[in-house]
């Protein structure tokens, strides 16, 4: 914990001026043009690599069912892990669920944009499509969370849980891959929901035991 409790907040200040310092470069078009190709190669990319098998199990990863499935097995395993915490930590997990959709609901209401996969110059060009599963105007994927979950999970659970660290890190991956490969999202998007459900996973985890201990917090 010594380690990520030093480098995670040195790795948000890195980010976020190297945010500030992107953002300078980007007032000449030329770069930003550029930037804006290398955004839709990728995901032209993710679009185009794949087959029947992939490309069904991609679609129904976001399946209602199989997500209840997988959040009732990963409620399952933190009760076994520690029955006399259980509660304790379910609450903080609803509290990173609750403050992480709820920004990135806020950010996809205030920068809504027409998909990708509803765009006439683009759509035509894609092999897979998601269409009708959800809104045409939209932001940050609602999957990042997924990614804070994950992380959590993985500061949670002791060492020799790595399997289930491994699963959950898996189902995460395999979820907001989907995004990119049906055409969802655009690569920047998803990077940029994963950097705020690992920054409020981190600080949520630090509230959570900051409450076991009862004492002084070290960000």
């Amino acid at each position: 914990m010594r380690i990520l409790d030093t480098y995670f907040p040195v790795m948000v200040t890195v980010t976020v001026f190297s945010a500030l310092l992107i953002g300078f470069i980007l007032a000449d078009h030329h770069i930003l043009s550029d930037i804006v190709e290398v955004d839709e190669t990728i995901l032209f990319w993710a679009n185009d690599n794949h087959n029947q098998f992939i490309a069904k199990l991609m679609l129904q990863s976001g399946n209602f069912y199989l997500l209840i499935l997988f959040y009732g097995f990963l409620v399952l395993m933190t009760l076994f892990y520690d029955k006399m915490k259980f509660m304790q930590v379910l609450v903080f997990i609803g509290l990173y669920v609750v403050v992480c959709n709820g920004m990135i609901f806020t950010v996809n209401l205030l920068f809504a944009h027409l998909r990708p996969l509803y765009m006439e110059t683009m759509a035509g060009s894609m092999q897979v499509k998601a269409v009708g599963i959800g809104k045409q105007f939209g932001c940050l994927p609602m999957s990042s969370s997924l990614a804070g979950i994950a992380y959590f999970s993985c500061l949670y659970f002791k060492k020799h849980y790595w399997p289930l660290k491994a699963m959950v890190v898996a189902w995460a991956i395999i979820n907001l891959y989907t995004n990119l490969h049906s055409g969802w999202n655009y690569p920047h998007e998803i990077l940029i929901g994963v950097v705020i459900s690992l920054v409020i996973a981190h600080f949520t985890f630090k509230l959570y035991l900051y409450y076991l201990r009862r004492g002084k917090l070290t960000w």
